[in-house]
């Protein structure tokens, strides 16, 4: 299995596949505030191409077979971590880690201060997968314009604000958030 760029062909399957990981939430619901309906939804198409075309979106490959991906975004100073997805049956095998690693050297290679995200605090493959990876919590006071514009949007969408956590990595050793 290997990670790599994700390239315009790609596109077409990366929304059955997070559909597919999505579904590990519905043994959850208490931890997420999510119903099934909920879960139907993937990111839009325009979201994906954007992020490929910003050399933001990574897939993780079984041989000629995708089986994962992580797509981001840009924000001043900062990658934002969309969305991270591996089959359930391909999980387990380090590649959620290692599609989090090429995000953070992209964003090292761009120059920027940190990779940041949005995830169900509770959730054991979630915020405390991302802890364990060395990301840490950010504090209200920490947040970029753009963070506290993604915050303000999960509300309005239904998600419940105390469910969820916004932690960083940072890109260069000794930052501060």
């Amino acid at each position: 299995m290997r990670i790599r760029d994700a390239c315009t062909n790609d596109l077409p399957h990366l929304a059955s596949i997070e559909r597919e990981a999505a579904s590990r939430f519905l043994a959850v619901p208490d931890l997420t505030g999510m119903t099934a309906i909920d879960l139907l939804g993937s990111l839009p198409h325009e979201q994906l191409v954007q992020a490929q075309q910003n050399g933001t979106l990574w897939v993780a490959a079984d041989g000629e077979n995708l089986v994962g991906f992580l797509a981001a975004t840009l924000f001043p100073d900062e990658l934002y971590v969309l969305e991270i997805d591996v089959l359930p049956s391909h999980g387990r095998r380090g590649l959620g880690k290692k599609l989090l690693g090429a995000a953070l050297s992209g964003a090292a290679g761009k120059g920027l201060d940190r990779v940041v995200l949005r995830t169900f605090q509770n959730v054991p493959w979630n915020a405390p997968f991302y802890r364990r990876f060395g990301f840490r919590d950010l504090s209200e006071k920490s947040l970029s314009d753009a963070l506290r514009d993604v915050i303000k949007k999960e509300t309005e969408d239904g998600l419940k604000p105390d469910l969820r956590a916004t932690l960083y990595f940072p890109c260069r050793p000794g930052l501060s958030p």
